[in-house]
C-alpha cells in the first residue's frame, strides 16, 4: 500500500494547469471525442488513506478541463478500496453507501460497488439490486492481512461474486495483483478457466491487464483478448505499447478509457523499467524535482500522460473518428447496456 501522505502532497486536489500541462492541451487538441465515459473513476466518502471527499461533481470540475470540456460525461463509478477499513463489512458498507448517494445526483452515470471475499450471496445481491448499479468492485485490499505475501486473485474475488455476475450479466473489474499481471502463470490460469467457467460475466481488466511493466501486456494480450466475455480498460496507463496491443487484438471493441481518477490528479506517469515499472510520482518525483525545475520540464498530470499515450496509439494504428469514439465512449455503453 503506498503512503498516501506522501502520495498526496502531489496530488493536484484543484486544478493547477502548469506550463507543460498547456503544452500538452495543446498537442491533444480536439482528439477526445465530445462524448466521455469513464469507466475507471473512483469515488469515495472523506476519510480512510487518501483522507478526500472525491465526487461525481467534484470529478466533472476536474476532469472536464483536461478532457477539453466534452459536453457529455458518463462514468462508471468504482467504490473507493483504500484503507484497512476496505477489510471489514462495514467500511465496505460506508463506501458502497456513498456511492448509491453519489448515483442518485448522476442519473446518466452506473456504479460498481465494492465487495469482499467475505460477503454472503444475500449481501452481494442486496449491493447489485441497488439503482444504477452496472457492475462490481473486487480488490486485493479486502482480501485478509495474511495473505499479503502469498496472495493470489481468489484471496479477494470469490465464487459467489463470479456466481452473481454470471446470473445478471455483469461485468467484474479486476486489477490483477500478482507481479507481471499476464505474464503471471497464476494469473493467466485464473482468467481462462474463470470466463469458461461463468461464460455470461464479463471480465474488466483494468489497467490494460496490469500492463504498467509495458512487455507484459504487449507479450500476453493477445492469449486472453479472444475470449469472448475479456474486456480491457486502459486506465492510467501512460505508454503506447500496452494501450495499442489491446486494441489491436480486440480490433478496439473491447477497449475502453478510463482515467483511474483521483489517481490521475497525480504529477507524473507510470514508465516501464527492464521488467518492472515505477511510478513517477511521490518521492520519487519528489526526487526529480530539481533536474525537472532545471531542464523547465515540470511533470505533466498523470491524466495527460495517460491521453498523450492514447492518442499516440491512434496515430500509429491509424484509427478512425468512429474507432476513437468506440473507445472513450461506445464500447462501454454497450458492456454497460446504455442507450443515449
Amino acid at each position: 500500500m503506498p503512503d498516501m501522505t506522501i502520495l498526496n502532497k502531489y496530488k493536484q486536489t484543484r486544478l493547477e494547469l502548469t506550463e507543460c500541462d498547456h503544452r500538452v492541451l495543446e498537442i491533444l487538441g480536439d482528439f477526445v471525442p465530445d462524448n466521455v465515459f469513464d469507466s475507471h473513476a473512483h469515488i469515495n466518502p472523506a476519510g480512510g488513506a487518501s483522507n478526500e471527499n472525491e465526487s461525481y461533481a467534484g470529478y466533472c470540475e476536474w476532469m472536464g478541463p483536461v478532457l477539453g470540456n466534452p459536453s457529455n460525461i458518463r462514468l462508471n463509478m468504482l467504490a473507493e478500496v483504500l484503507g484497512e477499513e476496505m477489510r471489514t463489512l462495514e467500511g465496505r458498507r460506508v463506501v458502497n453507501d456513498y456511492l448509491s448517494g453519489e448515483l442518485a445526483k448522476a442519473p446518466k452515470c452506473v456504479g460498481s460497488p465494492l465487495v469482499g471475499p467475505d460477503d454472503t450471496p444475500e449481501q452481494i445481491a442486496e449491493l447489485l439490486s441497488r439503482p444504477q448499479v452496472g457492475g462490481i468492485k473486487c480488490y486485493a485490499t479486502t482480501a485478509p492481512a495474511e495473505k499479503a505475501a502469498t496472495m493470489v486473485t481468489q484471496d479477494f474475488l470469490s465464487e459467489a461474486v463470479w456466481e452473481a455476475a454470471n446470473e445478471r450479466k455483469l461485468p467484474i473489474c479486476l486489477h490483477l495483483i500478482r507481479y507481471n499481471g499476464l505474464a503471471d502463470a497464476h494469473n493467466m490460469e485464473y482468467i481462462k478457466t474463470m470466463t469458461a467457467r461463468y461464460p455470461d460475466a464479463k471480465l474488466v481488466l483494468a489497467h490494460a491487464a496490469r500492463g504498467f511493466a509495458s512487455w507484459a501486456a504487449v507479450e500476453n494480450i493477445h492469449k486472453v483478448a479472444g475470449i469472448d466475455n475479456v474486456w480491457f480498460d486502459i486506465s492510467c496507463i501512460c505508454e503506447v505499447g500496452p494501450i495499442a496491443s489491446a486494441i489491436m487484438q480486440t480490433a478496439g471493441k473491447k477497449v475502453m478509457w478510463g482515467s483511474d481518477y483521483p489517481v490521475c490528479k497525480y504529477r507524473g506517469r507510470s514508465v516501464s523499467i527492464g521488467d518492472n515499472n515505477i511510478g513517477l510520482t511521490g518521492p520519487v518525483y519528489g526526487a526529480l524535482e530539481p533536474l525537472l525545475q532545471e531542464r523547465a520540464a515540470p511533470a505533466c498530470l498523470y491524466a495527460l500522460e495517460n491521453l498523450m499515450a492514447v492518442k499516440q496509439a491512434a496515430i500509429l494504428l491509424n484509427l478512425d473518428q468512429t474507432q476513437i469514439e468506440d473507445i472513450f465512449y461506445n464500447n462501454a455503453m454497450k458492456l454497460y447496456g446504455l442507450t443515449d
